[in-house]
C-alpha cells in the first residue's frame, strides 16, 4: 500500500518551509521583554526596603521604602516623561512621622491622589497603625490631605498593613484585628470637600484566629 506522499517531490514544500524558518528565526532573535528602566532613590541606604511595595497610575508610580530612617519610612514619587525616562519626583514622608511607623509598608495611587500605609504606628499602642491620604495638585506638589485610623483602634492590629485605592473609596487591611488576628478590612469614602470618614467594617463571616483577613487588598 503506498503512501499520498510517495509522489509528492519536498521542492514543492521549499518555499513554506523558508517562510517556516524565517518566521522561526525572527521569534528567536526577538528578546523575551523589555526593560524599560531601573529605580533606585537619590538617598538610598542599607535597610531601606525601597520597592517593597509599588503602585502605578498612568505615568506616575510610587514606590515604599517602610525602612528608610530607623524603620520610619518614606515613599517616593516617580514620573515618566514622552521619552519614556523615568526620574524621582519628590519623597514623600508623614506629618507626624516617628521611627519604627514603617510608613510605606503598603502604598496604592488612584490618579492625583495617593494612599499609604504604616502598619507600625503608634497612636494607639504598639503596631496599631495608620494610613495617610495624599494629593497632587495641578503644579504637581503633593500635600498630606488625612491620616486615617480605625474607630475601634487597638495595639497589634497593623491597619495600614494592606491598602488599595479608586477613585474617593480606600480600602484599608488590618490583619491583626480582633482576637488572635482573625483580621478586619475598615472602608472608607472621601467626599466633596476632600473628608474622609470610615464607612463600614468588613469581618468573614467565618473568621477564625490567625486568618489574617486583610492581609492584601484590591479595588475596583
Amino acid at each position: 500500500m503506498s503512501n499520498s506522499f510517495d509522489h509528492v517531490s519536498l521542492s514543492s514544500y521549499r518555499p513554506a518551509l523558508l517562510t517556516l524558518i524565517a518566521v522561526l528565526g525572527l521569534v528567536a532573535a526577538a528578546p523575551a521583554q523589555w526593560q524599560d528602566d531601573k529605580l533606585t532613590a537619590s538617598d538610598a541606604a542599607t535597610s531601606d526596603f525601597f520597592g517593597g511595595a509599588v503602585s502605578i497610575s498612568g505615568d506616575t508610580a510610587l514606590v515604599g521604602a517602610l525602612g528608610d530612617g530607623q524603620r520610619t519610612g518614606s515613599v517616593y514619587v516617580w514620573l515618566r516623561d514622552a521619552a519614556g525616562n523615568w526620574t524621582e519626583q519628590v519623597k514623600l514622608t508623614a506629618k507626624d512621622a516617628a521611627a519604627g511607623d514603617r510608613f510605606g509598608a503598603a502604598v496604592s495611587l488612584s490618579g492625583d491622589t495617593a494612599l499609604i500605609g504604616a502598619d507600625g504606628d503608634k497612636d494607639a499602642g504598639l503596631f496599631t497603625g495608620a494610613a495617610y491620604v495624599f494629593v497632587r495638585d495641578v503644579l504637581g506638589r503633593w500635600t498630606q490631605q488625612a491620616k486615617l485610623t480605625a474607630s475601634d483602634a487597638a495595639l497589634g492590629e497593623l491597619f495600614g498593613g494592606a491598602v488599595s485605592l479608586s477613585g474617593d473609596t480606600a480600602l484599608v487591611g488590618a490583619n491583626g484585628e480582633q482576637a488572635g488576628s482573625a483580621g478586619a478590612v475598615y472602608v472608607f469614602v472621601r467626599d466633596g470637600n476632600g473628608n474622609w470618614s470610615e464607612q463600614a467594617k468588613l469581618t468573614a463571616d467565618d473568621g477564625l484566629a490567625l486568618d489574617r483577613f486583610g492581609y492584601s487588598l484590591s479595588l475596583d
